[in-house]
């Protein structure tokens, strides 16, 4: 069995309610992780209170305060900082794991020691709504290692997920972190690189439930033009640069910007600096894709998990809090 060196990362901004159950989950894994840092983004409720109550609780757990409110992003980092496993795990404080998730992905990176990360699906939960759907990425039902060929072919349509993703810590820094100045996409970015420069981990189970709801820090950004606009001109920019010219075929392989849509095709047809051979290799995806108003490939799938085991546990583990 592989030995408990993962170091959990928990950004939080007034989630204190979400706090203990999402410790908890973690605290409870098979294989359980070697540290928790909690780092708490300015909350004006009490989150302070309740992390502090649950670093007294578990030893693993320790939390950073920061003054201000500085994002995600910028919290993530502080928090790796301070984190000292070989693997990280970034945890949603309003998020929940599955049981397994850690020991699962250790033994998949030690099997292909060669790859930076191990990716699993995830469960939905619609807080509106109160629907349990999983998503089911399509890559095959059996875990397996891809390499960044292979991935290239196979994600089209699609995007690598943070949620319940372990990374080797080791190429994670290689590759330059989390970077703040994208924000919102800068885990999306980051992930993308680490796939297409030594490929991944697939366990086609659920790691988390993740929780869907309205307000979220990536959907109100998104919802800020400006600053998206900045935002997808700068991971244009950081992919043609020198640093990422080894993962470039692969990105226009994949499509990979046809996640971006029609913020894309917005930006490329408003700056004619953008219209080069280059950035129309990476772009066209997304601009046939908002002239067609047409799928890239494929859509990301959910199945609805009405009545069965899995849908109760999803909504046991979140209405419970």
């Amino acid at each position: 069995m592989p030995k408990p060196s993962v170091s959990v990362i928990m950004p939080n901004y007034n989630h204190a309610r979400f706090l203990p159950g999402a410790v908890r989950a973690l605290v409870a894994q098979s294989l359980p992780p070697l540290d928790i840092v909690l780092v708490d983004d300015g909350s004006t409720d009490d989150s302070l209170q309740v992390m502090k109550c649950l670093a007294a609780e578990f030893p693993c757990v320790r939390v950073l305060v920061n003054g201000t409110n500085i994002g995600t992003a910028a919290s993530c980092n502080r928090g790796l900082d301070s984190a000292r496993g070989a693997y990280l795990l970034f945890a949603a404080a309003d998020d929940l794991v599955l049981p397994g998730l850690i020991e699962i992905g250790l033994e998949m990176l030690r099997k292909h020691p060669d790859t930076a990360m191990c990716c699993r699906t995830y469960l939905m939960y619609d807080e509106d709504t109160r629907e349990v759907k999983a998503l089911d990425y399509l890559w095959g039902e059996a875990a397996r290692a891809f390499t960044p060929v292979e991935l290239a072919e196979i994600l089209p349509g699609w995007s690598i997920q943070t949620q319940g993703t372990i990374y080797d810590r080791t190429r994670f820094e290689a590759a330059g972190g989390i970077r703040e100045e994208l924000v919102w996409h800068g885990d999306w970015f980051l992930n993308h690189v680490l796939a297409f420069r030594y490929g991944i981990c697939y366990d086609p189970g659920p790691g988390t439930i993740r929780r869907e709801h309205r307000g979220s820090y990536s959907q109100n950004g998104r919802r800020d033009w400006q600053r998206q606009r900045r935002v997808v001109r700068a991971i244009l920019e950081l992919f043609l640069a020198k640093a990422q010219r080894d993962v470039l075929p692969h990105v226009a392989r994949a499509q990979l910007l046809g996640f971006f849509g029609d913020e894309l095709s917005r930006l490329y047809f408003s700056d004619p600096a953008l219209w080069t051979s280059e950035v129309l290799t990476l772009a066209l995806p997304a601009l046939h894709c908002s002239m067609s108003q047409g799928p890239l490939r494929k859509n990301r799938i959910f199945e609805n998990l009405r009545d069965t085991p899995l849908e109760d546990f999803a909504r046991s583990a979140f209405e419970g809090l």
